[in-house]
């Protein structure tokens, strides 16, 4: 009877870790656009040369999480700093889906590399302005 026991346990022991160890997986049905758009992005950190430079920023008044984005399915996306709308237009996937291509053959064109998608985190590279004459090459990292 014993015997019986301690294979009904081992059993649903094996049963509950399969269950459990799933959620990794789940990326990997999800297409390319459907990680994008499932959801607003909000900032998390900025990285400048390797080098992460989120609380640097601070002190100049750039906060990374007052930073979202939102990629819509029908091809629109909106760019918000603390709630206010920075920049929205048209997106797409560019160089099998490996670059984001905003307001494309327009002067706001931007091309941002991606560096990682999952459902929950976005690292996206590109040259961003300082200021009206200087741009730098930055990794923002977003979360959901």
């Amino acid at each position: 009877m014993s015997k019986l026991k301690f294979l009904t346990l081992f059993v649903a022991s094996l049963l509950m870790l399969s269950l459990v160890s799933c959620d990794k997986d789940d990326d990997k049905d999800l297409s390319k656009k459907d990680l994008l758009i499932g959801g607003e992005w909000t900032g998390d950190q900025i990285w400048m040369l390797g080098n992460n430079m989120t609380e640097t920023l601070k002190n100049y008044g750039v906060t990374a999480s007052q930073t979202k984005i939102d990629f819509k399915k029908d091809g629109s996306y909106t760019i918000k700093y603390e709630g206010e709308t920075q920049q929205d237009g048209e997106w797409e996937f560019g160089s099998d889906e490996t670059v984001i291509i905003t307001n494309k053959g327009t002067s706001d064109e931007t091309e941002y590399t991606i560096n990682k998608l999952t459902s929950s985190e976005l690292h996206m590279e590109g040259l961003f302005a300082m200021d009206e004459t200087t741009e730098m090459s930055m990794e923002i990292r977003m979360k959901r």
